[in-house]
């Protein structure tokens, strides 16, 4: 019975870790001087700097 419960608690949290990832990205927003930028494409962040394709 403790194996079971053991499993279903590290089965568990496994699960909940996933669901983490999901919602992680959000929509990035550029800002100059307080103005958000429209941009034709979506921007991506790579190594630390945003980058506008």
């Amino acid at each position: 019975m403790k194996r079971n419960l053991k499993l279903l608690l590290i089965t568990i949290i496994f699960l909940l870790s996933l669901s983490q990832n999901l919602f992680a990205q959000r929509d990035i927003i550029i800002n100059i001087n307080g103005k958000a930028i429209k941009t034709d494409t979506a921007p991506i962040i790579r190594n630390d700097r945003v980058l506008d394709l």
